[in-house]
């Protein structure tokens, strides 16, 4: 919204005032102000005592909601590690299903379980137990103690209740937490195992609790919050009872048979969370009371005075004094608006749109033919936004060093510059006409500039650059309102450009999050699926008489494992996708082997790879070179319909290149056809580094795409 000022007229008549108005009036301008300040200050400490509670009160509410948050993540990170471990346990059942008759069981339980185990952490053991009597254990050191333990004769009557139960339901149960055979506290988790109908045996998974706490992030001496465990019958195995008496919040953690209770409170008490800010805004509080105050006082002293004097005046000085006035009121409406404008402005937060807004809405305040909002970057001054007698796109982008005189008073002084008159001699004017070349072709859009410094923190971060068809347009009074409004202007950029920034992190922390989560939870269930299939197709063979029925269940089987190795192939190219660090980390060739294989796995297409090794080169050349591949692979799939694909990578003359060819339907380059804007998005990514592509395609002929980039 635009706000244009009207001219404004103020009449004057004599003032006369009537008997209370005249007793007043004869109080001193002194009393009158220590008045208003009083009333001032006695119903702004109200307002504060009443801001102070209500701001405490949400304050606490924002750090239990914080808290909750945080607890709910904890509960669900110890919850998927203990699922987690029961994966195995449902490993080991397969296992022992299929392999519990075989004479060589105990070596074929060596190397199983081995494999289970590898980073298992927190894994205590695990065992089978034939007839409910343990004859296996992995890792055999340091669980001597458990071989011929009898689960069901243990002395402790709820273990032997879980037990029973397992071998009743056929289900998993978990006894614990409790003191373990071995030693420490832990969970058995175990399962009864049937052979044609008939019970025997069981398999179980010892695991440590300590462990299991430590990676779902409960432990944690830095941690501001204490946190306590308590099993459903209301016993505690870990942190303090005094939490209960904190006003905790608590969570439950579902288990298989029954819950858990996860409570969490700070370890200095709720108040210590908030005492801080409740501080540094009662303080800011009383900081502007003080100061309303004492604007208070000094207004309506000087209000007093310019009162008592306006009566003591003579009737010659009546029209000076109205003048004045007006001047006031106009000044004041200048202010009003500016200030409305600021607070339309600081409540912007997308950095382009707020730079657009703030050209707008400052012609009303100062007049101008052409405005410009200019960052400071690298020594140089770039225009952001431009709004004025010039096109748009002629004028965005462009720099000016600030190795000058305009420059230098700009960052070293902090203040305004003003040229009433850009065609003069002076060397205000000389400098401007240099750093801006500017000709004779605009030398009658730009008579008058003025340039003001975008201050935030102390620190210039740009400029707000203003100029005017007429010559000595601009005072010294257009500068300080210019100064006020570019000073919100800058906190205003700089509140945009942090929250794009927490904006970018709270995507980053997203995708890093999702990424575990497939790592985690998708790929080991791919992983899952894969053995179990190997598993099937093993006692097939293995156990098949009617070669017809096999081969006509091999073939599902296989087809099964083949889905299983893609998806875990494209799982494990997305999960590199969704880590922007993993390209750093493992590097080009590993991330176009990733690419290659999901290729592979998925569409069924035969891939040739000539890879050199890791070449040393920027990261931002492999981001591009990796982008360009994994845009020629996604065209090949859709639209291609090769059989063969080469890629290559290597380093030729100083040249890092990247050749990929197919043998598709081809395509003509010049033409308009899916997968258009992917390939100009490839060129401009290569341009960026000063490289080129180059594609040699045609119907019929396949293609061939070349990408090169200097390798320094």
């Amino acid at each position: 919204m635009t706000i244009r000022l009207a001219p404004t007229t103020i009449h004057r008549t004599p003032l006369k005032f009537p008997p209370r108005k005249r007793l007043y009036a004869q109080v001193s301008p002194r009393r009158q102000a220590l008045l208003a300040a009083a009333v001032t200050l006695v119903l702004l400490l109200t307002a504060w005592s009443f801001a102070s509670r209500w701001y405490a009160q949400r304050l606490l509410v924002e750090q239990r909601a914080e808290v909750v948050s945080e607890l709910s993540a904890r509960g669900s990170a110890l919850s998927s590690t203990i699922s987690r471990r029961l994966a195995r346990l449902q490993g080991l059942y397969a296992f022992v299903q299929t392999e519990g008759s075989s004479a060589d069981f105990g070596q074929n339980f060596e190397r199983f379980a081995a494999d289970l185990y590898t980073n298992s952490r927190g894994i205590r053991s695990m065992a089978v137990a034939p007839g409910g009597e343990i004859q296996y254990v992995y890792p055999l050191e340091g669980n001597e103690s458990i071989l011929g333990y009898r689960p069901l004769e243990d002395p402790r009557p709820d273990v032997v209740a879980d037990v029973q139960r397992a071998i009743k339901t056929q289900q998993v149960t978990i006894s614990g937490p409790i003191d373990l055979v071995q030693g420490g506290l832990g969970l058995i988790a175990q399962q009864a195992v049937d052979q044609k109908g008939l019970y025997w045996g069981l398999v179980n998974v010892v695991m440590d609790i300590p462990p299991l706490i430590n990676e779902a992030g409960i432990e944690g001496e830095t941690n501001r919050l204490e946190y306590v465990l308590r099993d459903d019958q209301g016993r505690i195995f870990h942190g303090s009872p005094e939490v209960f008496n904190k006003d905790p919040l608590i969570t439950q953690i579902i288990l298989p048979e029954g819950y858990w209770e996860l409570a969490s409170a700070p370890r200095e008490g709720w108040s210590a969370l908030i005492w801080q800010p409740l501080l540094l805004a009662r303080l800011g509080g009383l900081v502007t009371i003080a100061l309303l105050t004492s604007l208070v006082y000094l207004n309506v002293n000087r209000q007093a005075r310019l009162a008592a004097a306006v009566t003591q005046r003579t009737l010659e000085l009546s029209a000076a004094n109205a003048q004045l006035e007006q001047r006031v009121e106009e000044r004041t409406l200048e202010l009003t608006m500016l200030l409305n404008i600021s607070r339309s402005i600081a409540s912007t937060l997308e950095l382009e749109v707020l730079l657009e807004q703030a050209l707008r809405k400052l012609l009303p305040v100062v007049d101008y033919t052409g405005g410009a909002i200019l960052t400071l970057d690298d020594s140089a001054f770039t225009i952001q936004s431009y709004q004025g007698s010039f096109p748009q796109e002629s004028m965005l982008n462009h720099s000016y060093a600030v190795d000058n005189i305009i420059g230098r008073q700009l960052l070293e002084e902090q203040k305004p510059v003003l040229i009433p008159d850009v065609s003069a001699d002076t060397p205000l004017a000389v400098a401007f006409r240099r750093a801006t070349r500017l000709g004779d072709d605009r030398t009658q859009s730009i008579r008058s500039w003025m340039g003001i410094p975008l201050i935030a923190r102390e620190q210039v971060m740009g400029m707000l650059a203003l100029h005017h068809r007429e010559p000595a347009v601009y005072s010294q009074q257009n500068a300080d309102l210019a100064m006020t409004f570019a000073n919100h202007v800058a906190v205003a950029i700089q509140n945009a450009r942090l929250y794009e920034k927490a904006q970018r992190l709270a995507v980053l922390q997203e995708r890093q999050r999702m990424a575990r989560e497939l790592h985690d939870s998708v790929s080991q269930a791919l992983y899952g699926i894969a053995l179990g299939t190997r598993t099937a197709r093993t006692l097939l063979d293995r156990t098949a008489t009617n070669v017809e029925a096999t081969v006509a269940l091999r073939e599902p089987l296989d087809y099964i494992l083949s889905l299983a190795e893609g998806g875990l192939a494209e799982m494990r190219a997305m999960i590199f996708e969704l880590r922007p660090e993993s390209l750093a980390n493992e590097g080009l060739v590993a991330a176009l082997s990733k690419q290659v294989a999901t290729l592979q796995a998925r569409h069924h297409i035969s891939v040739t790879m000539s890879l050199d090794e890791e070449p040393d080169v920027p990261l931002p050349t492999k981001e591009a070179f990796y982008r360009v591949s994994q845009e020629a692979c996604h065209n090949i799939a859709r639209h291609a319909r090769a059989q063969q694909v080469s890629i290559k990578l290597a380093r030729e003359n100083g040249q890092l290149l990247l050749e990929i060819k197919d043998d598709g339907c081809g395509f003509d380059p010049e033409g308009n056809f899916a997968g258009h804007l992917g390939l100009r998005s490839m060129r401009e990514r290569v341009e960026q580094l000063h490289g080129t592509l180059v594609i040699h395609s045609a119907p019929g002929q396949g293609t061939q795409i070349i990408a090169t980039a200097p390798t320094s």
